[in-house]
């Protein structure tokens, strides 16, 4: 039934583009590339996405090419090559699409090409091309109907007369599924090898107009979504929780540097819409089963690890899949089943040196009916020469300066080596001979010596402080990647709030079930709702625990950005023993604001945690989040659950749940997992309300009982 609602929606919903503006109604996204054939001659292609729904590709494509400092403007007509077109993947093989009489959402892929000899060497070339008009329905930007999808792309063929564009090897996406992390790259190479470094950029209407983004919207945040979009501009991943349906538009710019200067651009647009859809997106796992997806080896050294997907509907078989790319220099070979895996290899020579990642480009479907899950990442793996210089705060060598700096501090805390010659703690890479000892990732305890004195300890917490954020173009170190798995979670001291009411957030580490041993240090992320909670009375701070007493066996190291809603916290004890943990480690406690406007769930996550043993061995944590409903009705939330009794049991529960309350009818329950979603409503009917939960998932859920009292919510565990 759920799947049959689904379908409905998104036939309404696209069935509506047309209707507002017929002429707009194909364009769905595209992108404008060159390639070098020889002397001044390059093919130019343009790659146009088109909902089937719409009126008819267009039959060619007019490409402006212009150059200020050589006074160029012309235009020339690229073409559909043959076997036009090609069908975007969207939905499983059983059911038609648009694009063959049926009704589900079909989407064609167009590629239209020409070669042009240009008149003269420039440093400035651009390409554009577009095509009238933007769809009618987009919901983020101003009079949508009457702004062309613009390509546009970037060439310096006076300093380098024979260059490639970057190219896109993965296709975009459509649709965004609300209220669940969608990640997307778009597989962005280079055929010379050059690198490369993204960005969003604003939606263009012609060469010289930038498209107006309605209010609450911009070009870097173009969907409503909790917490903010993300985008890497190392990696080119793009991140989102959309919280609201919507019809945005993203632009992607990849631009392209040789020996530091750059040479090129290229630009994607792309249409998204966020919908609802009870199917839950498939993962894959960084490597060999965590998180992380960067590592680096030492040349002449084979890499080899696995990847595995995951995906929450049982019922559905996933497929990892990966773009082919001849200068890729990754083997990959996948096993296939249910749940499929793959084994991924580089092996590396002394060709390979770069102080460039190698890019690889992984992504996971399922075969849900009527549309598949779709979601795709990037790793980088560095080839190293093995020898480093020191650069201030990267005290583990891994080519930035953040959170996880403090842990290689107290692994060597204490150890003292020779100091560094005009040593400083400013971001510029500075030399020294090695120390004797080298941590389990062979990075040298040199690093870790920050401010140069000689000596590992408090003070070079100074430099991390200083230059936390900051990235450099060298890394060389190896991590060291362990599977076993511990929990991490976030508890609130109360599951509703209101306006200025006080309440803790516990950060745990183990439990006196499953406590964690061997453990010397922490270092997480922790993001939060800024817009509810008031800064000026709301502090963190890591308190005495198994983990140690700070100031005394435990070095604490907390930055807080208030503005973006994130808590950078590391701990690390100093005395060389390890210990284990199965209690609170640190308390959150904040203050509710009173401009909350709205009744909301306030959602508390972590992110990026890393435990280490006293040698440095990593443990791979499982989090679990928690939320705090928001109440802003003029009744307290303190009277409203005096006045509504509510009992939940058993808590934790596997596969019925019983909520007793004073409540005999006229009321409702409603249950919402982690990311704001809405997954079990009923009504109350008698004092003693039975629910079938057996489909839910293990984790942590917000049960809401609503009746004449008010509103009152209850937090859920379901454990298997």
């Amino acid at each position: 039934m759920k799947n049959r609602a689904f379908i409905f929606f998104i036939t309404i919903f696209f069935f509506s583009f047309a209707s507002k503006h017929s002429t707009a109604s194909h364009a769905m996204g595209g992108e404008l590339t060159y390639a070098w054939i020889s002397g001044n001659t390059y093919e130019l292609k343009v790659t146009f996405f088109r909902d089937c729904n719409g009126i008819p590709a267009p039959s060619s494509f007019n490409v402006d090419i212009s150059s200020a400092s050589c006074a160029v403007n012309m235009t020339t007509i690229l073409y559909p090559t043959p076997g036009n077109p090609t069908r975007v993947s969207s939905t499983c093989t059983s059911v038609l699409t648009t694009c063959d009489g049926g009704i589900y959402t079909g989407i064609e892929k167009w590629v239209y090409t020409s070669t042009v000899t240009l008149p003269a060497n420039c440093p400035d070339y651009s390409f554009s091309a577009s095509e009238c008009c933007r769809n009618a329905a987009i919901t983020t930007i101003i009079v949508p109907s009457s702004i062309d999808i613009f390509f546009f792309a970037t060439l310096d063929n006076l300093n380098t007369p024979f260059n490639n564009s970057p190219v896109f090897s993965i296709d975009p996406v459509a649709f965004f599924i609300l209220g669940q992390q969608n990640d997307f790259n778009n597989g962005a190479f280079d055929p010379d090898g050059d690198s490369l470094v993204y960005s969003l950029i604003p939606p263009r209407d012609d060469l010289t107009t930038y498209v107006t983004y309605d209010s609450g919207y911009t070009f870097l945040q173009p969907f409503i979504c909790f917490p903010p979009a993300s985008f890497n501009p190392l990696t080119g991943d793009f991140n989102v929780v959309p919280t609201q349906q919507d019809v945005s538009m993203i632009v992607f710019q990849v631009s392209e540097y040789r020996n530091g200067v750059l040479i090129g651009t290229v630009s994607r647009d792309v249409q998204v819409s966020v919908v609802p859809d009870p199917n839950f997106l498939p993962l894959v796992t960084g490597i060999n089963g965590t998180p992380i997806r960067e590592t680096s080896i030492c040349v002449g050294d084979t890499l080899r690890f696995m990847v595995y997907s995951t995906d929450l509907n049982s019922a559905n078989t996933t497929e990892i899949s990966w773009p082919q790319n001849s200068n890729s220099p990754f083997s990959i070979t996948r096993y296939g089943g249910h749940r499929d895996s793959a084994l991924v290899e580089l092996i590396s020579d002394p060709s390979m040196i770069s102080a460039r990642p190698y890019q690889l480009y992984l992504s996971v479907s399922d075969d849900n009916c009527p549309y598949i899950g779709y979601t795709s990442y990037s790793f980088q793996v560095y080839v190293n020469s093995c020898s480093s210089n020191i650069w201030p705060g990267d005290a583990n060598s891994d080519l930035k300066c953040d959170i996880y700096d403090i842990l290689p501090i107290g692994i060597g805390y204490g150890t003292a080596g020779p100091m560094r010659p005009n040593a400083t703690i400013n971001w510029v890479a500075e030399t020294n001979s090695n120390w004797t000892n080298n941590f389990v990732s062979n990075v040298n305890y040199k690093h870790a010596d920050c401010n140069g004195d000689g000596i590992i300890d408090y003070n070079d917490t100074t430099a991390i402080s200083q230059n936390f954020g900051l990235t450099h173009p060298v890394r060389l170190s190896n991590p060291n990647l362990e599977n076993s798995v511990a929990n991490v979670s976030i508890v609130a001291s109360q599951d509703s709030a209101g306006p200025a009411d006080n309440l803790n957030l516990e950060i745990r580490l183990g439990d006196l079930q499953t406590p964690i041993t061997g453990v010397y240090g922490i270092a997480f992320q922790l993001n939060f709702d800024q817009q509810a909670v008031d800064s000026t009375q709301s502090s963190f701070n890591f308190v005495s625990s198994n983990l140690g007493t700070p100031g005394m066996d435990l070095l604490p190291f907390v930055k807080t950005d208030w503005n973006s809603g994130t808590i950078y916290a590391a701990a690390v004890r100093t005395d060389h023993l390890h210990t284990m943990s199965d209690s609170t480690i640190a308390i959150f406690n904040i203050t509710i604001t009173n401009s909350i406007a709205l009744n909301t769930n306030s959602i508390f996550t972590l992110s990026g945690p890393k435990v280490i043993d006293r040698l440095g061995h990593t443990q791979t944590l499982s989090i679990v989040n928690d939320t705090v409903n928001i109440n802003t009705s003029s009744v307290g939330t303190k009277q409203i659950a005096e006045a509504l009794q509510v009992k939940l049991f058993p808590n934790p529960a596997q596969n019925e749940l019983y909520i007793l309350s004073n409540v005999s009818h006229n009321g409702s329950i409603m249950i919402h997992d982690m990311s704001g979603r809405k997954v079990i409503e009923t009504n109350i009917e008698s004092p003693k309300t039975k629910i079938d939960i057996g489909q839910l998932s293990s984790g942590i859920y917000s049960v809401g009982i609503k009746s004449n009292f008010g509103l009152v919510w209850k937090k859920l565990i379901v454990s298997r």
